[in-house]
């Protein structure tokens, strides 16, 4: 991932100060490694960190930043795969300013407002994640997936994203598939040897792109893949772990098989990579999953299925006249609760009082782009790509991968591959490279990293919980009614909820605990 940061200002700020303010936001950001490179005039200044940990054997991709300072221009390209977030704000401290940077604690440091952004919240709750452009401080965005931000001369333009088209040419026949997702994935592969992790479930995508990963790292003298895997208690399901067994002893790999832990004290260094409280306990899986694979091989370079899922063919919608509507009615059935209820009074009327995401610039050229498709699951394939899996997938996974140093790639975000809506034929690709008589053990909702939030009901047991469910830290942040919470914790829920990781009590602790991480609160 691009790691930087910028001020471009239009009034006649020393050259001192520039430097001051990209100091700031370079120990901000110095967590994420890698050697730090500045250039600063009068009036502008761009720090950035480069890794060598980053390095592929093949990079077509287009630069992610332009900087005339001659024309004073700034020209940034986020790909549609949503990698490589950048964080902005306009018109401050002063009008005709741009600060941006990779990671939201960046601006913070240098003293940018963190007003909540009550909207955000609900169409948190709408859609599982924050879509772009909105983060959940008010001053504070993200430029979507997909889109160019050019500023100049104190004029700042996101462009829309790209149209979409149903007639993008692509390879129909497995074996070419095949072919094109091998020399993708034969691109990523480093260009020294070193060690490499392959993360799966026995589900189809991960399956496909560790087959694809341990075949390169063969031709290319990498050292063998280490397959590893996320089972929490590592478990009682004994057919996958054989399944995984045997994958591991074809491709001649190490398995790691990580176990996961239900411990509340992990959200903190979740949270903090993230920058955004959760609705489930899938991303804390994963910190687990990336935390331990760095420890226990010291690999910097891993392979995934991230992305696979969007690439498969989806179920037909109901017709609506708003593929927005349809689309966030999916997300919402997804996460199968309701926090509202628990919010104050005056946080509910404040979210009541705001225009809601749909009304967004972005949000209406992305209704209008995907009505141009003529099928329903073309349309919420192309709204999914550049909403939920940007925004609710690669980003935070990404962001986590960097805090541990590890480059996370998988061939399913390549741009050619998100450009065409036709669904990809992934188990009959599979069968052409894994050995006789196997075949994916899990589909992909089955293989979906969670964990259980049981130990949340232990707040006597956790000086975290008691610092964040307190009715004195609840009414600190002034987002939840303490009343209500507190009920919550004296009714447990049943097994098969807390063991999903779905539960407003996830929510309602890691807003809290991100309210505390970065001073926010509601009053």
């Amino acid at each position: 991932m691009a790691v930087l940061a910028g001020w471009i200002t239009s009034e006649q700020v020393p050259l001192e100060t520039i430097e001051q303010v990209l100091t700031s936001m370079g120990n901000a950001l110095e967590r994420a490694g890698g050697t730090p490179a500045r250039s600063a005039q009068p009036g502008a200044g761009i720090l950035s960190f480069s890794d060598t940990a980053y390095a592929t054997r093949q990079n077509d991709d287009p630069p992610l930043l332009d900087w005339t300072p001659e024309r004073r221009t700034l020209v940034y390209r986020r790909p549609v795969s949503g990698q490589h977030p950048l964080y902005y704000i306009e018109d401050w401290p002063a009008q005709g300013n741009l600060l941006f940077a990779s990671e939201i604690k960046a601006l913070l440091a240098v003293g940018i407002p963190r007003r909540l952004r009550p909207a955000g919240l609900a169409a948190l709750l709408r859609y599982g994640f924050l879509p772009a452009p909105w983060t959940l401080f008010e001053d504070i965005n993200i430029v979507p997936a997909g889109s160019h931000l050019r500023w100049q001369h104190t004029r700042l333009i996101i462009s829309p994203p790209v149209a979409p088209s149903s007639e993008v040419t692509t390879p129909t026949r497995p074996d070419q598939i095949r072919d094109q997702l091998q020399e993708i994935v034969s691109g990523l592969i480093p260009p020294h040897p070193q060690p490499i992790v392959g993360y799966t479930g026995g589900d189809t995508d991960s399956t496909l792109a560790l087959a694809l990963a341990a075949y390169a790292s063969e031709n290319t003298s990498q050292q063998p893949l280490t397959l590893t895997s996320f089972d929490y208690k590592q478990s009682r399901d004994i057919k996958r772990r054989a399944y995984l067994r045997d994958l591991s002893q074809h491709w001649q790999s190490q398995l790691l098989e990580v176990g996961g832990v239900d411990q509340p004290e992990f959200w903190h260094a979740t949270l903090y990579a993230t920058e955004t409280p959760c609705l489930d306990t899938r991303l804390l899986a994963w910190h687990q999953l990336l935390h331990t694979s760095a420890l226990e091989t010291g690999a910097r370079v891993a392979f995934c299925g991230l992305g696979g899922s969007s690439h498969l063919e989806t179920a037909a919608q109901p017709p609506m006249s708003d593929p927005l509507s349809a689309y966030a009615q999916t997300q919402q059935e997804a996460l199968a609760y309701d926090l509202f209820s628990y919010f104050t009074s005056d946080l509910r009327e404040a979210i009541h009082g705001t225009e809601p995401w749909e009304l967004t610039t972005h949000a209406r050229r992305l209704a209008r782009l995907a009505e141009q498709l003529p099928h329903s699951e073309q349309r919420q394939t192309y709204l999914d790509r550049h909403l939920r899996l940007p925004d609710g997938l690669v980003a935070p996974i990404t962001k986590l991968a960097q805090q541990e140093h590890i480059a996370l790639h998988s061939p399913y975000l390549h741009p050619h591959l998100l450009s065409s809506l036709s669904p990809m034929p992934a188990r009959d690709i599979l069968a052409g490279v894994l050995p006789d008589g196997a075949s994916p053990l899990l589909t992909n909702e089955q293989a979906s990293l969670t964990l259980p939030c049981a130990s949340l009901w232990q707040v006597e047991h956790s000086e975290l919980l008691q610092s964040l469910l307190s009715v004195e830290a609840l009414r600190a942040t002034g987002l939840f009614d303490a009343q209500a919470v507190q009920q919550l914790l004296r009714q447990p829920p049943p097994p098969h909820i807390s063991t999903s990781g779905r539960h407003p009590l996830v929510a309602i602790v890691t807003l809290q605990l991100w309210c505390q991480l970065y001073g926010v609160s509601w009053s």
